[in-house]
């Protein structure tokens, strides 16, 4: 498959669109190659009827086109724009504003991934 929720047919959908509902992800940040494959189908998936209503960011220099195509590369991007997904380079987003966090919402979110005691534990 080449998107990140579903089959090429979009009969059989993967885990993701629920694991991401079941944290509370309704933002995606989109980078990969190739972007006029997998990149694309992933956008337009997560802005498509059958998955939760994303906020889709497609970072377009963290993205290269398949063979290194700029025609392929420009009409996937023209593709994921006209479908509802923000068009962004990595300089946007490194300028953007990182959410703030209290200390108590650093002790919820190890409470909540019962990492108390477990200081190596990844965070889900």
């Amino acid at each position: 498959a080449y998107s990140g929720f579903m089959d090429n047919t979009q009969t059989l959908k993967t885990a993701l669109d629920d694991m991401l509902q079941s944290k509370g992800i309704s933002t995606l940040f989109i980078a990969g190659i190739a972007t006029d494959v997998c990149v694309q189908w992933t956008a337009t998936d997560a802005l498509g009827p059958n998955t939760a209503n994303y906020d889709v960011k497609v970072i377009k220099d963290a993205t290269a086109a398949v063979l290194g195509s700029e025609e392929n590369y420009k009409a996937a991007i023209g593709t994921m724009a006209a479908a509802g997904a923000e068009i962004l380079t990595t300089a946007d987003v490194l300028a953007m504003q990182c959410p703030s966090m209290t200390c108590g919402d650093l002790k919820k979110t190890y409470k909540d991934n019962e990492c108390c005691g477990a200081p190596n534990k990844v965070l889900a």
